[in-house]
This record gives C-alpha cells, structure tokens and sequence, in this order.
C-alpha cells in the first residue's frame, strides 16, 4: 500500500473483527492500514482488503492533505495527497502545522490526473 498516497480517510477501530487487534484505520473504501499506538507514535499493525467505512466508529474523518519529510528534516516539504477540490491556498494545514510546512519550497508529488 502507498498509503501516503492513497488514503482518503482515518477513523478508530471499532473492535467489531474478532481477531484484530489495532487502534486506527487508515484508507479508502477498498483497502484499510491499521495502526497501535506504541509509545507517542502510531506503527503500522496490518492491511486489510475492506472498506475501512464498515469496522470504523462513526464519522470516519476526511484525510485534507498528506505531507511527508525526511526523518533529518526539520519541515515537511513534499506533498503527497490533497483532497479533491482543496488547495493548499484553502488553509488546510491545522494551526499546529503551519509552522511545520515549508510552503516556499513545497513539492507537489503526485500525479495530477490521480486527485
């Protein structure tokens, strides 16, 4: 999975699987990563072949934009998602990234025909 690419939308785990053991859900509606909280970070648990709609607690949240830095970098200066209809003009950063984004030196990478 390019999860840092395709993933539209995050939510909780509902626990409504009986062998699967995660805490958040990321995704779209054909495929879904979970995550367990370790420590202050998410590490990823598993994949699964589902819409991640049906085993989320409901509202599952809309993925505004996806960013990514090297582990050194101090900004992040790569997008990698946006979603359809934004631009990073339409404040989608939270108050607590906009310190975190070098929006002069932004790279949009993804492919235009993919949002």
């Amino acid at each position: 999975m390019n999860i840092h690419v395709t993933a539209k939308m995050l939510g909780n785990y509902d626990n409504s699987q009986r062998l699967l053991v995660t805490d958040k859900l990321t995704g779209t509606v054909t495929s879904a990563m979970g995550f367990r909280k370790d420590g202050d970070y998410y590490m990823p648990n598993t994949s699964l072949k589902t819409d991640m709609r049906t085993i989320t607690k409901k509202p599952v949240q809309r993925i505004a934009a996806i960013f990514v830095k090297g582990f050194d970098d101090t900004k992040y200066r790569n997008m990698t998602y946006i979603a359809k209809g934004l631009t990073i003009d339409d404040n989608v950063l939270i108050p607590v990234m906009q310190d975190r984004v070098d929006k002069d030196n932004l790279k949009i990478v993804f492919p235009s025909a993919g949002r």
